[in-house]
């Protein structure tokens, strides 16, 4: 079923009191190899232009204006192992 082969890609914003929130999310036909590198990268700008690219493809850019102070983190979880 090519729904279920999909990988879905969340970006959220977490913090303490609120819990968290997404701020976008995609479906791509992307999927981690265990036995190969990949370069994750996730840039946010002092506009709250925020862009996450995967190898050479960048399946998120948006923009979140809900959060005015700097991202302190990051975190990547592959929930497919």
């Amino acid at each position: 079923n090519e729904a279920n082969s999909r990988a879905h890609i969340h970006l959220l914003r977490l913090n303490g009191r609120d819990g968290a929130a997404i701020i976008d999310e995609v479906g791509t036909n992307f999927h981690f190899d265990p036995e190969r590198p990949t370069r994750v990268a996730w840039t946010r700008t002092s506009s709250s232009e925020m862009e996450v690219t995967i190898g050479d493809k960048s399946p998120i850019k948006v923009v979140d204006c809900c959060f005015r102070y700097p991202f302190n983190g990051f975190l990547l979880r592959d929930m497919a192992l």
